[in-house]
């Protein structure tokens, strides 16, 4: 698909090509779709934050289950979005959609990224 015909919106849950951080390799991993939809209809890129679940992760994670999830694929175990970490990816490297998160467990990660870059 090229990125003018994909299409993602805000609070999608997908699946991402993430390259590791020394360039060797690369992983398919999750990802939420943070960046409005304005932005990712205009843009060849769109922002997101990683999901894991790896469960010695404690920091700068919002825990989701299968009742945060508003439509799609359900998850065989909880995970964790990393609120922490916020990528610029190209929705080249979106291999496919999971499902949608729901509002209410969106705006609970969207004021977390707002308070963590908050100016003390």
């Amino acid at each position: 698909m090229t990125p003018s015909s994909f299409s993602v919106d805000q609070r999608e849950i997908v699946w991402l090509k993430f390259t590791f951080s020394d360039s060797s390799d690369s992983k398919i991993r999750p990802g939420l779709i943070v960046s409005n939809n304005s932005y990712n209809k205009t843009n060849l890129d769109v922002l997101c934050c990683a999901i894991t679940s790896s469960k010695n992760r404690k920091n700068y994670c919002i825990t989701i289950d299968n009742t945060d999830i508003e439509s799609g694929k359900k998850f065989t175990k909880q995970n964790k979005i990393r609120y922490d970490t916020i990528l610029k990816v190209d929705k080249n490297l979106i291999e496919s959609k999971h499902g949608m998160l729901k509002k209410e467990k969106s705006h609970e990660i969207i004021n977390a990224i707002q308070e963590l870059i908050s100016i003390e």
